[in-house]
C-alpha cells in the first residue's frame, strides 16, 4: 500500500513538470523560420533582417522577440496606410510566395509567375507615403527614355552614373534573378513586398544573389557597361507579372527622388496597364497623356493624331506577325511600318501598334 502511494505521488510530480515545460516553451516561442518562410504562430513575412540570409538561430529570435507585435505591413483591407502607403499593397508582405521562385524566374527577366492582385481589379501605391521606404537606383542623371527607340522597344529608363559607383535597392525586398543576362549583361531582378519589381542591368558586377533578402539602399550591384551599352550607366526597369510599364510613373527622373501622388496598376485580361490616374473599367491610357504607359507602348507619330480612340491600336499577341495584322485591318506592312516608326517588320508580344 505504502509502495503504490509512493508510485503515484512521483507520477503526479512528473506531470507537473511537464505541463510546466511545455506551457513555458509555448509562450516563450510562437514561430519559427526554415527556408526562409515563416511556420506557425503569430509569424509575419518578411522577418525583419539585414540582407541576405540569416542562420536557424537568428531567424527563432527574431521570430520570439516579433511575436505579437505590428510589423506595419499587415492586412490593411480596413483603409489603413501601411507601410507602402495602399490598402492593397499593404497586405501583400505578409504572403510568403513574394519570396517563392520557379527556375524560369531566376532564369529570366520577363517570366514572373506571382500576382500581387490577388483577385483585384487594379492596386493603388501611394507614392507620398511610401516614399520613406525607398531609395534612389544610383547616383548618377537621366540618359535616355522608355518607349520606343530605333524600332525597338526600350523598356526602361536608362541612369547615368560613374564607374563602378553604387547601384541601390529601391525597396525591401528579396533578389529573384542575379546573372549575366544577354543584352542586359549582368542583371539584378528585385521583386518588392509591395508586388513591384525593379530590374537593374549593364552592372560591372553583382553584388547579391538570388534568394537575398534586400532593404532599400542596400548595395546590389556596381555601375559599369556590361551587354549591350556604350557607357557606363544604370538601366532601370519596373515590372508586374514580368509585364514593364513607364518607371517615370514611379520616380521622378528629374530630382531623383519617388514620383509624388499616386500610381494606379490595372490587369486587364492578363495585360498590366500603368497609370498616375484611376482609370475607369476597359479604359486604356491615351497617348496623349505623358503621365500613364501601357506595355510596350508605341507612341504615335508626328503625322498622327494623338487623340485616336482605342480601335486605332493592336496589343501584339502571340502568333501575330505585320503581314497577319496588315490583311486582318485592311492595310499595309509599309503603312503599319511607317505609322509605327519600325525599322523592321519584327514585333514583340505586348507592343501597341498604331494601325490608322
Amino acid at each position: 500500500m505504502r509502495l503504490r502511494l509512493l508510485l503515484l505521488v512521483a507520477i503526479s510530480l512528473s506531470l507537473s513538470a511537464g505541463c510546466s515545460v511545455m506551457r513555458k516553451g509555448t509562450t516563450g516561442r510562437s514561430s519559427f523560420y526554415v527556408g526562409g518562410t515563416a511556420m506557425g504562430g503569430n509569424a509575419s513575412w518578411p522577418p525583419p533582417s539585414s540582407p541576405g540570409r540569416r542562420s536557424d538561430k537568428e531567424a527563432g529570435k527574431g521570430a520570439g522577440k516579433g511575436a505579437g507585435k505590428s510589423s506595419g505591413r499587415e492586412d490593411n483591407q480596413g483603409g489603413h496606410k501601411g507601410e507602402y502607403g495602399d490598402v492593397y499593397a499593404g497586405s501583400l508582405a505578409s504572403d510568403p510566395a513574394l519570396a517563392s521562385f520557379q527556375e524560369l524566374e531566376t532564369e529570366h527577366v520577363k517570366f514572373s509567375y506571382y500576382d500581387p492582385f490577388k483577385g483585384r481589379s487594379y492596386l493603388r501605391y501611394d507614392l507620398d507615403a511610401m516614399r520613406r521606404g525607398f531609395h534612389y537606383p544610383c547616383n548618377g542623371w537621366f540618359s535616355s527614355d522608355y518607349g520606343m527607340r530605333s524600332g525597338s522597344m526600350h523598356t526602361g529608363v536608362d541612369l547615368r552614373a560613374n564607374a563602378e559607383s553604387d547601384v541601390y535597392a529601391a525597396f525591401d525586398g528579396v533578389v529573384r534573378m542575379s546573372k549575366n543576362y544577354s543584352s542586359y549583361g549582368n542583371v539584378v531582378v528585385i521583386r518588392h513586398y509591395n508586388g513591384l519589381e525593379t530590374v537593374y542591368s549593364h552592372n560591372s558586377r553583382n553584388t547579391v544573389r538570388t534568394g537575398d533578402r534586400v532593404k532599400a539602399g542596400d548595395v546590389i550591384a556596381k555601375v559599369g557597361r556590361t551587354g549591350r551599352a556604350t557607357a557606363e550607366h544604370v538601366h532601370f526597369e519596373v515590372r508586374v507579372k514580368g509585364q514593364h510599364f513607364d518607371p517615370k510613373l514611379l520616380i521622378d527622373v528629374k530630382n531623383n527622388t519617388l514620383a509624388s501622388g499616386s500610381l494606379y496598376v490595372y490587369d486587364r485580361n492578363g495585360t498590366i496597364v500603368a497609370s498616375s490616374k484611376p482609370l475607369s473599367a476597359g479604359e486604356m491610357p491615351e497617348q496623349k497623356h505623358e503621365s500613364v504607359s501601357a506595355p510596350s507602348q508605341v507612341r504615335p507619330s508626328s503625322s498622327g493624331s494623338a487623340h485616336s480612340s482605342s480601335s486605332d491600336y493592336h496589343i501584339v499577341v502571340r502568333g501575330d506577325t505585320l503581314y497577319s495584322l496588315a490583311r486582318r485591318y485592311g492595310t499595309t506592312v509599309s503603312r503599319l511600318m511607317k505609322l509605327n516608326g519600325l525599322d523592321s517588320s519584327k514585333i514583340i508580344i505586348g507592343q501597341r501598334l498604331r494601325l490608322r
